[in-house]
């Protein structure tokens, strides 16, 4: 069962490494997942916190009991990028 909600899709399955989640009010991104041992359990899913007030903070939980968890849709480590300004003399060098 997937519902959709403008950029948030409600899934049953687990995210994938690298996709942007929302769990408890904030959104992170899936570092790891780790599959149950014994089928019908729950994945363990480590995430790093993307809010620029936390960035960085780790956080694991267990998928299917977070009650407000959701997928990002279009949102992942494919859309991230990083660019780097670093300062050169007088002016700005863009370096990717």
């Amino acid at each position: 069962m997937v519902q959709q909600e403008a950029d948030r899709i409600v899934s049953t399955r687990p995210p994938r490494i690298g996709e942007l989640v929302q769990v408890r009010s904030r959104r992170w991104l899936a570092d790891e997942v780790i599959e149950p041992k014994t089928p019908g359990q729950t994945c363990l899913v480590r995430l790093s916190c993307a809010d620029d007030d936390a960035q960085g903070q780790s956080l694991e939980v267990l998928w299917d009991y977070e009650l407000d968890r959701s997928i990002l849709a279009g949102c992942g480590k494919s859309r991230l990028f990083v660019v780097s300004l670093p300062i050169t003399g007088y002016g700005l060098s863009v370096t990717h």
